[in-house]
């Protein structure tokens, strides 16, 4: 079934994939496209790199 919601995260997924944002990755899971997982790269306190692993619900 397509929904509205399920093609605007199919677009969100193709523009994401095209032309991803500095330090931002993400995709849905394999078997559920309202599920997604994330990775956003960025400078912490005190000037220090850190990582964030996300799993987002839709």
């Amino acid at each position: 079934m397509s929904t509205p919601a399920r093609r605007r995260l199919m677009r969100d997924f193709k523009r994401l994939q095209e032309d991803p944002p500095a330090g931002v990755s993400g995709a849905p899971s394999e078997n559920n496209i309202m599920v997604w997982n994330a990775v956003i790269f960025g400078a912490g306190d005190f000037g220090v790199a850190s990582c964030c692993h996300a799993k987002c619900y839709v």
